[in-house]
């Protein structure tokens, strides 16, 4: 499938592309396309595990000082002189291409299965225009791409073997990557800035969230000696761990309201981590009871920011 002027992508050879990911993502050098003052790059990626696939993102680019409104289209064409490809399955459920769908399968005459996927279930902006065939699928989206700025297209598309379990294959195939969360390795290798350009699929990540560990209730020796936390976050992220002093109805935690006890900055991922928080020498405890916190600020790999804290009694 190709978005655009897609016969420049066939010409251009190897001249100006470059290898990304570890070999695994071709990126195109920019070309001009129909509309004036935009133009289009794209990326071909295929993820090293998981379901096998290759990813298109097509990015069209406004290079002028004022909006831009066009219709960005893909479309796939078979070449075949006698026999064209059928249609064996859409995401509707039945076997020809409407507005509706996200998918198909085809049988080709070269012995496979193969499944074109162009937008998500839960796609922020679907195609509004298609016209689809066995010969030719074609979908376009009319969007509008502000001043210097850019918006793009992400497509898959897969290959099994031609019989019945192949084609079951390649319907669960693109029923998946349809279907498939932000945090889904069919996405894997996008910046947070590709994410957010991509309008036919939802590849937003969401903010990591850290799952922090404490003893609500622990002894004043246990607290001097060090406060044992664990902390894990759903996805690789960046803590700032601070165990913090505040009023409490005792009265008797000798500090200023809010005042920075202890701070550790460290990283995470979805294994839980053990560390300790020491009081400083600022503080000055009481001998009746008392009440402090433990607060984490996390920051994941796209700048999202989140922060959860928890209660400690000291005893």
């Amino acid at each position: 499938m190709g978005s655009g002027n897609w016969e420049s992508f066939i010409n251009v050879g190897s001249v100006g592309c470059t290898a990304e990911l570890d070999g695994r993502q071709i990126a195109f050098p920019e070309m001009p396309t129909v509309v004036a003052g935009v133009v289009l790059s794209r990326k071909l990626y295929t993820p090293p595990s998981g379901t096998g696939a290759i990813r298109l993102l097509d990015t069209f680019r406004n290079t002028t000082d004022a909006p831009i409104t066009f219709v960005a289209r893909a479309r796939r064409e078979s070449m075949a002189p006698v026999t064209f490809p059928t249609i064996d399955a859409t995401s509707n459920g039945d076997t020809s291409v409407a507005a509706v769908d996200n998918w198909d399968v085809l049988s080709t005459i070269t012995g496979v299965t193969h499944s074109d996927i162009w937008q998500g279930d839960t796609a922020p902006h679907r195609a509004d225009l298609v016209d689809g065939s066995a010969r030719m699928t074609e979908l376009g989206w009319t969007v509008t791409v502000p001043a210097n700025s850019s918006i793009s297209l992400v497509a898959f598309a897969t290959q099994r073997p031609n019989d019945a379990a192949g084609k079951a294959a390649a319907a669960a195939d693109a029923a998946l990557i349809a279907s498939a969360s932000a945090t889904d390795a069919i996405f894997a290798g996008l910046t947070k800035e590709e994410r957010a350009r991509i309008i036919n699929f939802n590849t937003v990540l969401p903010p990591a969230v850290a799952t922090l560990r404490v003893r609500p209730t622990i002894s004043r020796k246990a607290f001097l000696a060090g406060m044992p936390i664990a902390l894990s976050c759903s996805s690789a992220c960046t803590a700032r761990v601070r165990l913090v002093a505040r009023a409490t109805s005792e009265g008797r935690l000798m500090a200023t309201h809010g005042v920075l006890l202890d701070e550790v900055t460290t990283t995470l991922g979805t294994t839980r981590t053990a560390m300790k928080l020491y009081p400083t020498k600022r503080l000055v405890v009481s001998r009746t009871a008392f009440t402090t916190y433990v607060k984490v600020t996390v920051t994941d790999a796209n700048g999202n920011t989140t922060t959860t804290s928890a209660r400690v009694r000291v005893s």
